[in-house]
């Protein structure tokens, strides 16, 4: 693919090539202002570059092969090689997008949905692909946004805790760090009441408070405005 990587540039690279030069010919490559030598055969030729010098490109590098035939005639071609050994930085920790998060409060991670989940974020390499991971495996892999952000739509996820993070893989292949993790619940339990403790029965005045007590097999959340029926004796429904 005339690119190359992080990873690639940790094993020597080998270069081959086709030539119509006699057998025993010298194919001199020149790449970085090295030069490295091969001999033609076969109307082939391979050399290998280290990997020590692999590690000092940088940018767009131009690879030209330079051969003599055996009358002193001089042939020579060029190609490209991008070099880019620069993984990507960890992209901050991914979140539950607000619509998805059906808990106490929209940033809280923790939701009663196992479908059509999104996860988002951002400060990802621009145009990177994002991979996300649930507690290290692989789940989703999208395309960034050219200013890093990024979404997975239509996630499906189980019922328990999950730990969830990004990594940036960039054009040329290299894969940045992980993410600092983001914990999210997906809670399918209804809660349980455990007790319901109300007033003694006694006589109260018109506007004296009563506190009713109730306790759940976890955290409970009221939201809008809590009501209570009483009936009393002999009397309506208030």
């Amino acid at each position: 693919d005339d690119i190359l990587n992080q990873q690639e540039s940790l094993s020597a690279l080998v270069v081959r090539g086709t030539t119509n030069a006699e057998d025993g010919q010298i194919i001199e490559l020149v790449v970085g202002g090295k030069r490295y030598l091969a001999t033609a055969s076969n109307q082939s030729y391979a050399l290998s570059i280290p990997s020590a010098d692999l590690k000092e490109l940088s940018g767009t590098q131009t690879l030209s092969a330079t051969v003599k035939d055996a009358a002193g005639n001089a042939a020579s071609a060029t190609r490209q090689l991008l070099v880019d050994l620069v993984a990507p930085a960890a992209p901050p920790a991914p979140r539950l997008a607000a619509a998805s998060d059906a808990g106490n409060s929209a940033l809280d991670g923790v939701t009663n949905r196992t479908t059509g989940l999104t996860v988002e974020g951002s400060g990802a390499e621009p145009s990177a692909t994002v991979l996300l991971y649930d507690q290290g495996t692989l789940i989703a892999q999208t395309t960034g946004s050219g200013t890093g952000s990024y979404q997975f739509d239509n996630l499906s996820l189980t019922a328990g805790g999950h730990v969830l993070t990004v990594r940036a893989r960039d054009a040329a292949g290299n894969t940045g760090a992980t993410s600092t993790p983001f914990a999210l619940t997906v809670d399918t339990v209804r809660p349980v009441v455990q007790e319901l403790a109300t007033p003694d029965a006694a006589t109260y005045q018109r506007t004296q408070k009563l506190a009713f007590t109730l306790r759940g097999s976890e955290a409970l959340y009221v939201t809008g405005i809590p009501g209570l029926e009483l009936q009393l004796d002999s009397g309506p429904v208030i």
